[in-house]
């Protein structure tokens, strides 16, 4: 009896406390590391060729005769490449909104809002656009995102204008042709009234998931096809609404990325075959549990070759490509060994990334934990954690936008007056210092800009 106790009150006590420090059995992740390693110096040399140009400073005085052995201190601010995240929690989280602000700030210079119909149109007719609307979970009113834009210098995008997904259960029982007259509507309020302060909009998101939602939800998308004509249609729409400057893209699920990537190719090459034009091709790369990163990480799933493979063919198109919407759990070890896993699976898929030609911007989806949508907050996919401290992701991604992938620089002009270097493509202070005085100028190097900049000290 007394035996039998004690084998009783040991399982009770310490095995639930051996049972509970055991973790998930990891991948091999020094296999995973050496793959990329030997795959680092191709991502380097193409990062070099394609995300840099050769400038010429050309440094003359008030009459135009050359400065000589001028001091040029070469500081770039920002990028032309669009590092992004989404914002939806912007002005919801009471007196953690500044830290969130700030983080987004210090690291991004894009940011995506939505436009989902059932929660921006009222089924009277009216919008939530206005700062002072009902505020509804990760949806800001558009406004506030706006001001958010102009404070920081950075730029918007919204999405998405058309989406299974988000359409009004109000208006699920639409014939097409009302459809039609709701979404054309749609498109122009949106363009009247944000077509020219938002850089890009997602016209069509996840067309290839409308058929699986038709049958979860019990009926069916009043747009929806077989062929998913509609997204054509879309196209066909919205351009003629929006300025010329304003990049409508469309926006499709992760699949695409790899098994499904050959669909989506012929997709968007019939919607150009019908005379319809698409402005940018997003790719949404979510691993949203620990089965899907264990695979990748395994090389059996989203496998380097085949990303690279995916991307170069869709240059066929000559249109930009955007990695619009990321997750990376956290979750497949526990603490910040997970955390440390993230960071540095993140840190290899933005450089590959980056080293694509095509490529314009890479869009992390979630900034911060606890309050994410359903299974992206089990993820615990944020960059930040629920007191908005910073995870070993952030500070890679830091380190990567801000530093390695940022030039900063000291030379000074020959006996011509002239100087010459290599940078990132994005806007410049360059400060000139003549002896004791120092004017400071700002430039752009753009990819297929002009590499000369003339400069006149006075």
């Amino acid at each position: 009896m007394k035996a039998s106790y004690l084998v009783w009150f040991f399982y009770s006590i310490f095995f639930p406390l051996i049972a509970n420090s055991q973790t998930i059995q990891l991948p091999d992740i020094e296999a995973y590391r050496d793959k990329w390693t030997i795959l680092r110096p191709e991502l380097d040399t193409n990062i070099e060729r394609y995300r840099k140009g050769d400038v010429a400073i050309e440094v003359v005085d008030e009459n135009g005769d050359p400065i000589r052995e001028a001091k040029l201190v070469v500081k770039q601010k920002t990028h032309e490449f669009l590092f992004g995240c989404n914002i939806l929690w912007l002005g919801q989280l009471g007196e953690k909104n500044e830290l969130y602000e700030n983080a987004f700030a210090k690291l991004f210079n894009l940011a995506t809002t939505t436009f989902c119909l059932s929660e921006y149109r009222l089924q009277d007719g009216q919008y939530r656009f206005e700062e002072d609307s009902k505020d509804i979970f990760r949806r800001p009113p558009v406004d506030r995102v706006l001001a958010f834009g102009k404070k920081y210098d950075i730029k918007l995008k919204g999405q998405p204008l058309l989406a299974d997904s988000w359409h009004p259960v109000w208006a699920k029982d639409m014939t097409t042709e009302e459809a039609h007259e709701l979404y054309k509507d749609y498109f122009k309020t949106v363009a009247d009234r944000y077509g020219d302060d938002f850089f890009m909009f997602d016209v069509v998101n996840e067309a290839f998931l409308c058929e699986g939602r038709n049958t979860r939800r019990g009926w069916d998308f009043p747009l929806y096809t077989d062929d998913l004509s509609y997204a054509g249609w879309a196209f066909g729409a919205a351009q003629p609404l929006f300025p010329k400057k304003c990049i409508l893209s469309i926006n499709e699920a992760t699949g695409v990325n790899t098994s499904e990537s050959e669909r989506y190719f012929e997709f968007i090459k019939n919607i150009f075959n019908k005379g319809c034009d698409i402005d940018g091709i997003g790719f949404q790369f979510h691993l949203f549990n620990n089965e899907s990163l264990k695979s990748h990480i395994e090389g059996k799933e989203f496998v380097p070759s085949q990303l690279i493979d995916t991307y170069n063919k869709f240059q066929y198109f000559n249109r930009p490509l955007y990695i619009t919407e990321i997750t990376i759990p956290t979750t497949l070890a526990k603490g910040v060994e997970g955390e440390k896993i993230q960071a540095e699976i993140l840190s290899n898929l933005y450089r590959l990334w980056f080293s694509i030609p095509a490529m314009a911007g890479i869009t992390y989806w979630n900034l911060c934990d606890g309050v994410a949508w359903k299974n992206e907050g089990d993820a615990k996919a944020g960059l930040l954690d629920e007191d908005m401290l910073e995870k070993p992701a952030y500070q890679a991604l830091y380190q990567l936008i801000q530093r390695e992938w940022n030039t900063r620089l000291t030379t000074q002009t020959n006996l011509q007056g002239k100087a010459d270097f290599r940078g990132f493509y994005g806007k410049y202070d360059i400060t000139v210092i003549v002896e004791e005085k120092s004017q400071t100028f700002e430039i752009d190097i753009l990819k297929g800009g002009s590499k000369i900049n003339r400069i006149t000290f006075k």
